[in-house]
């Protein structure tokens, strides 16, 4: 993945193009890469898109977009993206991506990430699928964040084994009544709320853009008048820095027009959709990967190693409350990309059922975005049925 430079930066044609090839050689295992993006109340199309603003020449892979009609009348229209692969279409699996948050973008994680989220579709024949640093359940996820934090070195010995043994390990829903577990866990808070969660080693920054109008025509060389950040332009590096560009981008009519958008559906594109309604009773899905080891399914669940948002740790806790098995030469032990140890590694089956846990060394909670070339041969080699 090629990375995208600070907004103070400049992005010309060149750069959108070189950006679009490299991540073309990204999704060539995949049959279909289908992600949502938009709300409205209209029938379903589809459209081949050969050209993009910003983009010289035809684009180097089948895009089609279009809308998927949801619930019994078709009234919900979800917006997709539909990429071809690039080897074998006829065969390759079919990949069905669905972005987290709820509700964030299908857009951002294609541009950003590149990973995957789930296997073929269930009335297709369900083969597998794919969990990257996922909530699952929050006992497992949510206490997790301050063994991983202790683990990591932002909680002192003390404090850690204090808190553990006043909270009795329960730090999300604690007994109020216990004063010196609340009060261990407000030190713990004043230790990790400047932290930025998810990707510990990285400054916590906040993200502010106003948009201007851009003119994506080959001999426009210069973007960067309508990237201007809300922040002294002096201060350090930061992640979100990177995000401006698919801001101006996604919210030019251009763009939106070469991509099939309708007119009416958007206001402003967002990365996530915070107007959503919706109840929140749902603490785990534990069931579900308890109910899929009847089946003869084959997952790979993978965890950047420095995300706090949900940790490595309760991930392969949850994983191994499914009393699965371990063989000796599956145990947890190194993979490699390039000869250098891309991260941590072991499966766990039961009859025909398997999981792949893998760490992605260095990355965060969006592992892909961190470290793209090592998830994209982790999920290639999972793709043939190698061992990482």
């Amino acid at each position: 993945m090629v990375h995208m430079e600070a907004a103070t930066a400049t992005l010309t044609g060149y750069r959108l193009q070189h950006y679009l090839a490299t991540q073309s050689k990204c999704i060539k295992i995949f049959t279909g890469l289908i992600l949502l993006l938009t709300l409205s109340n209209s029938v379903a199309s589809s459209t081949i898109v050969k050209t993009l603003p910003g983009f010289l020449g035809e684009l180097p892979f089948r895009l089609e977009t279009g809308y998927i009609g949801v619930g019994e009348k078709d009234e919900v229209q979800l917006f997709y993206y539909f990429i071809q692969s690039e080897e074998q279409p006829a065969t390759d699996p079919l990949v069905l991506w669905l972005t987290g948050g709820p509700g964030c973008s299908g857009l951002f994680a294609l541009m950003y990430e590149m990973g995957i989220k789930a296997g073929n579709l269930p009335p297709i024949n369900l083969r597998g699928y794919v969990l990257g640093n996922p909530l699952t359940d929050e006992k497992y996820d949510f206490n997790s964040r301050i063994k991983f934090a202790h683990r990591i070195a932002l909680l002192p010995d003390e404090l850690y084994e204090e808190t553990k043994l006043d909270c009795q390990g329960e730090y999300v829903y604690p007994n109020r009544n216990d004063t010196r577990c609340i009060e261990d866990l407000e030190i713990v808070n004043l230790c990790l709320e400047d932290i930025n969660k998810p990707m510990v080693l990285e400054p916590k920054c906040s993200f502010s853009a106003k948009l201007n109008k851009v003119n994506w025509g080959p001999s426009h060389r210069d973007v960067s008048d309508a990237l201007l950040l809300d922040v002294n332009p002096t201060r350090r590096w930061c992640r979100v820095d990177n995000y401006l560009f698919i801001y101006v981008w996604a919210n030019d009519k251009e763009v939106q027009e070469a991509l099939h958008v309708r007119n009416g559906t958007i206001q402003e594109w967002d990365t996530c959709n915070k107007s959503l309604s919706y109840v929140y009773d749902i603490i785990s899905s534990l069931d579900y990967h308890r109910n899929f080891t009847s089946e003869d399914l084959t997952a790979i669940i993978y965890s950047g190693d420095h995300d706090l948002i949900f940790p490595y740790v309760g991930t392969e806790e949850w994983i191994q409350s499914l009393n699965l098995t371990v063989s000796s030469d599956e145990e947890w032990r190194p993979w490699f990309v390039d000869g250098q140890v891309a991260g941590y590694t072991g499966i766990y089956r039961m009859k025909k059922y398997s999981i792949t846990f893998a760490t992605v060394k260095g990355a965060g909670h969006t592992a892909p975005e961190y470290k793209p070339k090592p998830c994209f041969n982790m999920i290639r080699r999972w793709f043939a049925t190698y061992f990482l």
